[in-house]
């Protein structure tokens, strides 16, 4: 048996080079169950790997900041043991990385690092600890990166 451990992406703050963006993820239908961000690449000017948008899901809902959207990366719990998988958002141009809404979908006391990099250096690194109570505006200010 397993469950999804899943963090949401719910509001996510950047600037691609001069101009500064927000997605939302509020332009998708993903009324129909999840749907693979994956698929849709580029999304927003993004590569997305292994992050799906969904559309008011019990035990997410919580999370959601704008309309009724939101986005998930995650792990699968397997007994006591997770394996991890890694959501990844990648630009051909270097990006800033401003701030994020981030919220767990099931668990408290969720771990999440999240990875700013340049042609595959890293350059940031930022440990939170989500919750399921409320989606919490991180500031990350990770310049100048491209993953």
């Amino acid at each position: 048996m397993f469950s999804k451990i899943a963090f949401a992406v719910l509001l996510l703050c950047h600037t691609a080079l001069a101009s500064a963006a927000i997605v939302n993820f509020d332009d998708l239908d993903a009324s129909g169950g999840d749907l693979g961000l994956d698929s849709l690449s580029p999304y927003q000017g993004f590569t997305w790997t292994n992050f799906s948008a969904y559309t008011n899901v019990p035990g997410f809902n919580n999370g959601i900041v704008s309309l009724d959207n939101a986005a998930y990366s995650g792990g699968e719990l397997f007994g006591a043991a997770v394996t991890p998988v890694i959501g990844k958002i990648e630009a051909t141009s270097p990006f800033d990385f401003v701030s994020a809404y981030l919220g767990s979908g099931y668990y408290d006391d969720l771990g999440l690092t999240v990875q700013g990099r340049l042609n595959g250096s890293l350059l940031f690194t930022r440990s939170l600890i989500l919750n399921t109570t409320a989606p919490v505006l991180t500031n990350f200010a990770f310049t100048g990166i491209d993953e």
